[in-house]
């Protein structure tokens, strides 16, 4: 069996662990800098502020799908990595809005709303980079690979993130099918509903 497509969801895994912790101290300024903006402006600045580290974990899952590919386009592989982006970042968001919900902070809700509307341009990336992968390339994506390479030969820390990834890789997988189960589900429910008052209406004019 080829297990390409579970070693490139366990490297993309990888790169996500890394770059949401070093996301956790480089948004840190970010956040400060709003506060200089009105409510509104600040929702702007935050809004692309979010889409950061979601054009580097794109950016590496491309990268990471052609290595894996040995260069070739692998639709199959790309698929996967772009259902990964996708439910890594329901994930995320759901957890947020969980714990803002938890502490009545609206404030974050309304933000962690307004991501949510940059998922579909970093998909849209995504797309457009397996096909013309050179915005993947360049001398900041370089920089933290070499970075994320660095972290990756400590000798401890390594083991660390190779048992987080490969935990993640399967919690991602398990969300996934539970999401595909509920969309499933909800359609059927949806498709009984429907035929339910066709048939009351039979049963009365017999």
């Amino acid at each position: 069996m080829n297990w390409d497509w579970f070693y490139a969801l366990y490297s993309i895994a990888t790169v996500v662990t890394i770059i949401s912790f070093l996301w956790r101290f480089a948004i840190i300024p970010f956040v400060i800098l709003s506060q200089i903006f009105n409510p509104f402006f600040q929702k702007i600045v935050m809004f692309f502020v979010f889409l950061i580290p979601q054009y580097f974990i794109a950016s590496y899952t491309v990268l990471i799908g052609l290595l894996v590919s040995d260069g070739e386009r692998s639709i199959p592989i790309f698929i996967l990595g772009g259902l990964f982006i996708l439910t890594n970042e329901v994930i995320l968001v759901g957890k947020m809005k969980s714990n803002a919900q938890w502490n009545l902070d609206y404030n974050t809700l309304d933000l962690l709303d307004l991501r949510m509307w940059g998922l579909p341009l970093t998909i849209g990336y995504f797309i457009y980079s397996c096909f013309k992968p050179h915005l993947a390339f360049n001398d900041i994506t370089y920089w933290i690979a070499k970075v994320i390479t660095w972290i990756q030969d400590i000798p401890v820390v390594s083991w660390i993130i190779a048992i987080i990834a490969f935990l993640y890789t399967l919690y991602v997988i398990g969300v996934f099918i539970l999401m595909v189960i509920q969309l499933l589900g909800s359609i059927v429910s949806k498709k009984r509903n429907e035929v339910s008052p066709q048939k009351e209406e039979w049963i009365v004019k017999e």
